[in-house]
């Protein structure tokens, strides 16, 4: 078995396509025009994109839409791959790609220049994976009873289950957690628009992206009929809202389209931190209130 250490150190490796079909990571190559000129079988298995929709393509392009943990689309300047062609650097990236079911999923990618026997750069070779900290709900809890057939986060019930469990571990342990109430705004007039089937795709690839970017011990749910809820442990008030801002800016980068038609995608939340006085209604309701106080703004907000 071939470590990836071992691949990064070795160009002709990288450059044996037979080999870097059998990786379990995903790899794709790069011209010095930044169009993708090599995607594996793994890519095609971690982004839903088989090769034929990307070979040619620019790494910078609508399909994998590459956003940065501060939110910025790469441009020219932007791109470590770009970056890498011009000064020959290995680099060590966090990101995020749009998956071809259009959420959004972190990745992680090491990058590695290529050079020609002159040892002129010629293309740069990135091995990525799905830096998920978490298994997806279903794989977590093997249990349909407790899984939206919808969405495939966890249902009503069971996020009543967890926020019982979480208060009786608050009282007695003194171990905090928040609630974050997500709506994703405008619902209604996506439905009136675009179609009911549309809308249902928004709400799968808001509830699917909340899912894969959000950590270990979260838990992520269906609340109400567009309402999402998020449960998050030990955290506090910085570290809330730099969570559920996060949230915020992958759903606004995230593209979803109909024909030539872009579908303005949003989100509203409501968060607090949960307090010994509080039981499962009161957290509810204040967090309610947070979020009809964003709603009022006209979306894309949060309140804390």
């Amino acid at each position: 078995m071939i470590e990836e250490p071992d691949i990064l150190e070795d160009g002709k490796i990288l450059q044996d396509n037979s080999i870097l079909e059998e990786l379990f990571d995903g790899v794709y190559i790069v011209d010095r025009d930044l169009n993708i000129m090599f995607w594996n079988r793994a890519a095609e298995m971690i982004t839903g994109f088989n090769r034929k929709e990307l070979l040619g393509r620019p790494f910078t392009n609508k399909i994998l839409n590459p956003v940065t943990y501060q939110g910025d689309f790469f441009d020219q300047g932007k791109c470590p791959i770009a970056r890498t062609l011009n000064d020959g650097i290995r680099r060590t990236e966090n990101l995020f790609f749009q998956h071809k079911k259009l959420y959004r999923m972190p990745i992680s990618q090491h990058i590695t220049p290529l050079k020609n026997d002159t040892g002129e750069i010629v293309s740069v070779a990135v091995i990525f994976k799905d830096s998920s900290s978490r298994l997806v709900f279903m794989q977590r809890n093997a249990d349909v009873v407790n899984t939206d057939s919808v969405t495939g986060v966890a249902n009503r019930a069971y996020i009543d289950m967890t926020l019982q469990t979480k208060f009786n571990e608050l009282r007695s342990y003194g171990e905090s957690f928040a609630v974050v109430l997500i709506d994703i705004d405008h619902y209604k007039n996506i439905r009136a628009i675009f179609g009911s089937s549309v809308a249902e795709t928004a709400l799968k690839m808001v509830s699917r992206t909340l899912l894969k970017c959000s950590r270990n011990s979260d838990i992520i749910g269906r609340w109400g009929e567009v309402e999402l809820i998020a449960i998050i442990p030990n955290v506090n008030e910085y570290q809330l809202n730099v969570i559920t801002n996060r949230f915020r800016m992958l759903i606004e980068k995230t593209i979803l389209t109909v024909g030539t038609r872009v579908v303005p995608i949003t989100i509203s939340q409501g968060a607090a931190i949960a307090q010994p006085v509080d039981n499962e209604a009161t957290i509810i309701k204040r967090t309610d209130t947070l979020l009809e106080e964003s709603r009022q703004t006209g979306g894309n907000t949060l309140s804390l």
